[in-house]
């Protein structure tokens, strides 16, 4: 028991009680959890949102931490999901939280992007530049087959020829990127 606070070396002596609780109001809290929890007479970082603020508004009710979110209706526009593993607004979490032109979620940044593997992409640009994210025709000669079997890397299109030696007759017009005969 206790009679006073000097008694509980860990909180606060409740005198209705006469019991060491480790909290009666806010005051008896400090960071990194300066809340009271009077249900539990702890010391917690949250028991409502309004116990939170930006970057970090909502409190969890689980876990008594102010986090960006628990549900999607914590988040807007440009990060209108939320990851629940997180705790975090993110653009996606799965790829049906993404539309066209970016209708793939990477799951490393949470961004929606045109592909993360080639299993993304389909004709006519079956191949995903995982540089840009983006599907494309080729990133490399082995992506590309007669009659065009070279990759021109600016446009990432499929040609004939970027020089001379890509060409049977030795000529190849680097303009339009066919050989010439």
């Amino acid at each position: 028991g206790c009679l006073d606070d000097g008694d509980c070396p860990m909180g606060v002596c409740d005198l209705a009680t006469n019991v060491c609780v480790g909290c009666l109001s806010d005051g008896d809290c400090s960071e990194p959890t300066p809340v009271c929890d009077l249900a539990t007479t702890t010391c917690v970082d949250c028991v409502v949102d309004g116990d939170c603020a930006e970057p970090t508004p909502v409190c969890d009710p689980a876990t008594q931490l102010c986090v960006d979110c628990v549900g999607d209706g914590d988040c807007s526009e440009p990060t209108p999901i939320c990851d629940l593993s997180t705790s975090t607004c993110v653009d996606c979490v799965v790829d049906g939280d993404c539309s066209a032109p970016t209708p793939v979620c990477d799951p490393l940044t949470d961004l929606c992007v045109g592909c993360v593997d080639d299993t993304d992409c389909g004709a006519p640009t079956p191949v995903c530049d995982v540089t840009t994210q983006t599907c494309v025709d080729c990133v490399s000669d082995g992506d590309c087959a007669l009659p065009t079997p070279v990759c021109e890397p600016t446009s990432s299109t499929c040609v004939e020829c970027l020089a001379d030696g890509d060409c049977p007759g030795g000529v190849c017009d680097l303009a339009a990127n066919v050989c010439v005969e």
